[in-house]
């Protein structure tokens, strides 16, 4: 089987007689557009909230993504495509290699329940009875009572980017392009989060809560000169010093955050 697999892809690169390490400036002096989904994993972190009430610090948190199950539906109609895990960005390449962009990667940041943390602070009696005390290092199990925290609504990284990328395989025979993408990242983080500490809290507005910087990594194919898709990795930091809880009163939490996003968009080169 590997040996078919390998003979069908030699006489499919000898037919397009492919173009090793060209410079393709196809793209010179366009606008790209892109639009699509992902998937991501976050290393674990600490959280510190703070209200009038308690102040304490969950330590070495667990959360994971929450990804909609993909149906024709809820991935390409129009009025539900901002629901999953998605990612678009509209960028102009200055020169063959260059390029400049802005956009939003929608991540989903959900914290374990049922989990067992480290914690360390005060809760009062009019935050909680049963939690009351003050705590040093000592374990705790994140249950719905005691905290409930997601930014589904999401996690929102608007970042300005600077790429570059190179094509290193051209098929003439079938104007299909293979090229290589860099690019580095820093903006703001927009989140939209639910929270509720001790059983109360609120799905809080949008609130500008932090910013974030980033690297991506991704291998670009490009057909008829102007349509990609695109598969990429973006790995970052987050820090987040003012996530809203229960309201405007001064309830807070923060975190820092490290994430890897794998994701697959869709895309057009074009011009004026």
């Amino acid at each position: 089987m590997q040996q078919k697999l390998l003979i069908f892809i030699f006489v499919l690169l000898s037919n397009s007689g492919f173009t090793q390490n060209v410079d393709n400036k196809a793209v010179a002096g366009k606008f790209h557009f892109y639009w699509g989904y992902n998937r991501a994993t976050f290393a674990v972190s600490d959280l510190h909230f703070a209200g009038p009430n308690y102040n304490f610090t969950l330590q070495k948190v667990k959360a994971f993504d929450r990804p909609s199950p993909f149906s024709v539906q809820e991935y390409f109609s129009l009025t539900k495509i901002t629901i999953p895990q998605y990612d678009y960005r509209i960028g102009y390449q200055w020169n063959g290699h260059w390029d400049i962009s802005v956009g939003v990667d929608h991540m989903k940041y959900v914290v374990a329940q049922n989990q067992s943390v480290l914690m360390t602070g005060t809760v009062s009696p009019a935050a909680s009875i049963q939690y009351a005390g003050t705590y040093a290092n000592q374990a705790v199990v994140l249950k719905e009572d005691f905290l409930r925290f997601e930014h589904t609504n999401g996690l929102n990284l608007v970042s300005l980017d600077i790429g570059y990328q190179k094509d290193r395989f051209y098929f003439p025979k079938i104007n299909t392009a293979l090229s290589g993408h860099l690019g580095l990242g820093i903006g703001a983080v927009i989140p939209k989060t639910d929270s509720h500490v001790f059983g109360k809290g609120q799905d809080n507005p949008f609130h500008w809560s932090g910013y974030g910087v980033s690297g991506t990594v991704g291998l670009e194919a490009r057909f008829w000169k102007n349509i990609f898709f695109r598969a990429q990795i973006r790995a970052g930091w987050i820090g987040l010093s003012d996530i809203l809880l229960d309201n405007d009163a001064p309830e807070r939490a923060r975190q820092n955050i490290q994430f890897v996003q794998y994701y697959g968009v869709l895309g057009k080169y074009f011009g004026f």
